[in-house]
């Protein structure tokens, strides 16, 4: 707590006695106090004397000396060298001055100047009883009073008057050289204890506004709280405010609890780090914290109480919780509320689920091998990496012994400059790899590695990562660029027929780069995303391609006119019932209907300015979508996109350490998506209620650094590339 000590008061000179024509023999008589007359000091503070009584009353400015920042209380003191006592000029019959013992009764009350005046104006008195001995203030009680909201405003308006009033049992001059204010500043408050939070004036009245409305909110007491320090995902849904602007807000988050003490604990996470007191018992924890938010926005002091109930099994705390304003800062905007504004509701807190996820093995891969594209079936089978530098790709096998064998390429393409594109049949028994340079497309069977077909063209070079194969497992939809030759979608053929390789050419609309290329389910469809001069790999136009006409709609989508948004990166995925198409974007995810009028859908998931969904996943029922943040505010890591009402679920703060997420991948046989940073960290997340996480698992194989490239999920695994070990990991979910 800080205080400011103003002394805003020059020397008052106070003379009481008794009455009009003073009592010659008033005798030491303490039932039977006297009227006293309050005249000036030398400094002529006080400009008024009333005539009922020892009043008096002066007006004051001390504008110059008051802080910058409003304080939260105003305290009124009187030291007992603030006051002198004489008898010079007063009769002094029957006072025996070695053994005076008068009381002093100091009335104070303010009004603003330039009212009326102020020992006319109703007010709240303040009264001090001075003690006097042998003509000397001996003690004074109380030392201080708290001024009312009336005076503190007063107080703090800079200018304001005073009345003063004062009665004796003796007749005696008496000078109030000076009085203190204390400022008491924002902020700081302090409390030991839940006890002292719940005693505080707006918490108490958010307690009686919560039981008038029916709600009972009440903090568990005791001192044997077990262990709590770990990790929880939060989750806490608004129930009751005063005026209901925040009921039903929602907040969801991953927070730590950390260096638990006999009655402290610490709380780090989407709020910042915050100190707690904690009480309760083995199966009841209350946390109690009074915190100043530090928000340029709705900078306030918050008391927060929660009450929470431990389950033993899980490890679940749920309740309730009290959050209370009980401070707004100078800079606070209008829209964050006042003092004594409060919320009420449920709150959980979940611990990670351990076993959400588990590393089946590890695929190491040659030394010199740089991964770089990477692919599994959607039924069960074997994947594929490829060498990002060199022309050389491996198959892999998802279960142990984890083998990895070299893909042979054609003699006539071994000097390739690497690979554009991968793709796997919906069956899994056909596997297509894209060179570069020369420019082919390469059938293999998918279980022995048995080259099916290799196709060649004028161009077919494509960044998009993935082509997809047609209906029938037989055909390939390939786009592809060249700066001397018109952009195009190719349908090539990916069996072992002795008909041409092309069986379609179809330019791109004015000719744009195709960036990344997607079949809808049904196969009558083909999503492309076109760069129109973003930067390279990234797209600023969608058009669809209608197979059953073989033609592109014209003109495309252009997500800043049509979507007012900005450049697009390249990442496409279609809906499980081909309706819609969801794109990551600059700060949103976009869901775009598939058919006319081709309705766009903004849904934000980023945190702030800076965060980007960069990755996309569908769950394997379709209902819900996995999104990966690149988050510059490290708040938001993942968020979960309902398909059918476009909202968002939650979102979550992972833990990820450096710039959050940059691939996500939802296994297709249960509701868990894995989230992975460039750091070799991957967080598994249930994407279904509880929305529970996992702690963070580190993959790696030795001591040095490693970085994460690429994730790819297949039926019941998920591949991820380590790209300094190298290797490739597989994931899996343990059984239950």
């Amino acid at each position: 707590m800080q205080r400011i000590t103003i002394f805003a008061f020059a020397m008052l000179a106070l003379t009481a006695v008794a009455g009009c024509t003073p009592d010659p023999n008033p005798g030491p008589n303490p039932d039977e106090p006297k009227t006293a007359t309050i005249t000036l000091g030398d400094t002529g503070v006080f400009t008024y004397l009333t005539t009922n009584g020892a009043m008096s009353s002066g007006s004051f400015d001390i504008g110059d000396q008051l802080p910058e920042e409003a304080p939260v209380g105003v305290m009124l003191s009187i030291s007992t060298g603030g006051i002198l006592i004489s008898t010079i000029g007063v009769s002094t019959t029957g006072i025996t001055t070695n053994s005076l013992n008068a009381n002093l009764l100091l009335l104070t009350s303010f009004s603003s100047n330039g009212t009326a005046d102020p020992c006319n104006t109703p007010a709240q008195p303040y009264m001090f009883t001075v003690t006097i001995a042998d003509n000397e203030v001996s003690a004074i009680s109380p030392t201080s009073a708290v001024l009312d909201s009336a005076s503190f405003g007063h107080i703090f308006g800079g200018e304001f008057s005073l009345c003063l009033a004062a009665t004796t049992d003796v007749a005696l001059n008496l000078t109030l050289e000076a009085m203190q204010l204390e400022f008491v500043m924002p902020g700081e408050v302090e409390v030991a204890s839940c006890s002292d939070v719940l005693a505080l004036p707006d918490v108490q009245a958010a307690l009686t506004d919560l039981s008038t409305n029916g709600y009972v909110f009440s903090v568990p007491e005791g001192w044997s709280v077990p262990d709590v320090e770990g990790t929880y995902s939060l989750a806490q849904d608004t129930l009751y405010d005063p005026d209901g602007a925040n009921v039903g807000d929602t907040t969801d988050g991953t927070v730590v609890l950390s260096d638990q003490t006999s009655n402290g604990i610490t709380r780090t996470g989407f709020d910042g780090e915050i100190s707690q007191f904690v009480q309760g018992d083995a199966s009841s924890i209350g946390f109690c914290t009074v915190q100043r938010t530090n928000n340029s926005k709705c900078d306030q002091t918050i008391a927060r109480l929660e009450s929470l109930v431990v389950d033993p099994d899980t490890g679940v705390l749920s309740g309730t919780f009290l959050s209370v304003a009980i401070y707004r800062h100078k800079y606070t905007e209008d829209t964050c509320g006042g003092k004594g504004d409060f919320i009420y509701g449920t709150i959980s807190l979940t611990p990670p689920d351990l076993s959400l996820v588990e590393v089946r093995g590890k695929v190491s891969l040659p030394s010199s091998f740089d991964p770089d594209l990477v692919i599994l079936p959607q039924v069960e089978g074997n994947g594929t990496v490829t060498d990002y530098s060199d022309d050389n790709a491996i198959h892999f096998q998802t279960e142990s012994p984890f083998a990895a064998t070299e893909i042979p390429i054609p003699a006539e393409l071994a000097s390739t400059n690497g690979f554009s594109a991968l793709g796997i049949s919906s069956n899994g028994e056909r596997l297509a790899i894209v060179t570069d340079s020369p420019d082919a497309l390469v059938t293999y069977d998918n279980s022995d590695l048995t080259l099916i077909r290799a196709t060649s063209a004028t161009t077919f070079d494509y960044l998009g990562l993935r082509v997809d194969f047609d209906k029938l497992n037989t055909r390939v939809y390939l786009p592809s660029y060249h700066y001397n030759y018109a952009n195009r979608v190719t349908l090539l053929r990916a069996d072992d027929s002795v008909l041409s390789d092309e069986l379609l050419r179809l330019n791109t609309p004015q000719g744009k780069v195709p960036v990344r290329a997607h079949l809808r389910p049904d196969g009558l469809q083909l999503a492309v995303l076109l760069e129109d001069g973003a930067d390279e790999g990234e797209a600023g136009e969608l058009t669809f391609l209608n197979l059953s006409a073989n033609h592109f709609l014209t003109p495309p989508i252009d997500f800043v006119s049509d979507a007012d948004g900005t450049v697009l990166a390249s990442e496409l995925i279609y809906s499980q019932d081909g309706s819609l198409v969801f794109v990551a974007g600059l700060g949103a995810v976009l869901a775009v209907e598939t058919q006319s009028p081709y309705n766009i859908t903004s849904i934000d998931v980023s945190d702030g300015n800076g965060d980007n969904p960069i990755a996309l996943a569908l769950s394997g029922d379709g209902e819900v979508l996995a999104v990966a943040v690149d988050d510059v505010n490290s708040t938001t890591d993942f968020a979960l996109i309902d398909v059918e009402t476009l909202s968002v679920i939650t979102t979550r703060n992972l833990g990820l350490p450096e710039r959050g997420a940059i691939d996500v991948a939802h296994f297709q046989h249960k509701r868990i998506a894995v989230v992975a940073n460039y750091e070799s960290f991957v967080v598994a997340i249930r994407t279904e209620s509880p929305y529970t996480t996992s702690d963070p698992i580190y993959l790696t194989g030795t001591d040095s650094g490693h970085a994460i490239g690429l994730m790819e999920s297949g039926a019941s695994t998920i591949a991820v590339t380590d790209l300094d070990e190298p290797a490739v990991y597989i994931l899996e979910v343990p059984e239950d």
